[in-house]
């Protein structure tokens, strides 16, 4: 009986345990729910009814910077990779498993692994893409840290992850990591304005705002973020096509560490009556 009681305490602490973790909600409905997966097809699948348009309109570009003389370049669409092509849930779930949080040693390991699974309905838009003479750039917050006497092992590793999945051939150059230039910090503007400069961009895929639009990972408020997103309304479904991601982002980091404070809820009237009187 004693053993049987000890086996129930202990998953119920494993269990409390778990649920305390702030992922532990979110890594778990990007795991296992159908909604997910129906969200990510719904996504690419819009997008891919829109690429024959987007390719005979030449003046037709999905990045703001790109505003004339771009007409004639050769047409490409640019993807983020973490949550948008690659699902790295199981990363966020070995963290929750851990009672962990992201370090740089443990994201830099998993990236060598290349055991990213796909996000569901990436790989056929890439290939939709492919095959219309349209060229694909990944463009990531990988970072490059020098690792087995070479300089950017993430880069030869994400592309060989990619291929594992199916993804057509996937060149070096098609492939633009953070530092792999000392000029490409985490904001992504300066690699889309160098891709801009020889491509006309089709489309946008991301799971965070960043992707999209430069300044909204710091010194700014989530209101400020809800005007950009309605500031661009016209973009959304046709040009830019953003993922759910609720495990991490930007989104999260503007918040601060007392993000309980930002948590809305609601009271009957006779409640706010009540606590009004309190107040008073």
């Amino acid at each position: 009986m004693k053993k049987y009681l000890l086996l129930a305490l202990t998953l119920f602490f494993v269990q409390n345990s778990f649920a305390q973790n702030d992922n532990f909600n979110a890594t778990l409905w990007t795991q296992v729910s159908a909604e997910f997966r129906a969200l990510t097809l719904q996504t690419y699948k819009n997008a891919t009814k829109n690429l024959e348009s987007a390719l005979k309109d030449k003046n037709w570009s999905a990045e703001i910077s790109q505003r004339e003389g771009f007409e004639d370049l050769t047409p490409c669409v640019i993807l983020d990779i973490d949550e948008t092509v690659l699902d790295n849930s199981n990363y966020q779930g070995q963290l929750v498993l851990d009672n962990s949080s992201y370090a740089t040693k443990t994201w830099d390991k998993w990236i060598k692994m290349a055991k990213a699974t796909e996000v569901k309905g990436a790989l056929n838009f890439v290939k939709e893409a492919k095959e219309m003479g349209i060229t694909v750039f990944y463009l990531t917050n990988r970072k490059c840290i020098e690792r087995d006497d070479l300089a950017c092992p993430q880069e030869l590793e994400t592309i060989k992850n990619l291929e594992t999945l199916g993804f057509p051939k996937v060149k070096k150059e098609e492939i633009l990591l953070r530092y792999e230039r000392e000029e490409w910090g985490s904001e992504k503007i300066s690699r889309r304005q160098e891709i801009a400069k020889d491509y006309r961009v089709l489309m946008l895929f991301g799971d965070d705002l960043g992707d999209f639009i430069p300044e909204v990972k710091k010194k700014i408020t989530f209101e400020q973020r809800f005007e950009l997103v309605e500031n661009f309304n016209d973009y959304w479904g046709e040009k830019w096509f953003i993922l759910p991601n609720p495990t991490y982002g930007s989104w999260l980091g503007i918040l601060g560490k007392n993000k309980s404070e930002f948590l809305k809820g609601y009271k009957t009237n006779s409640e706010m009556e009540q606590s009004s009187d309190e107040k008073n």
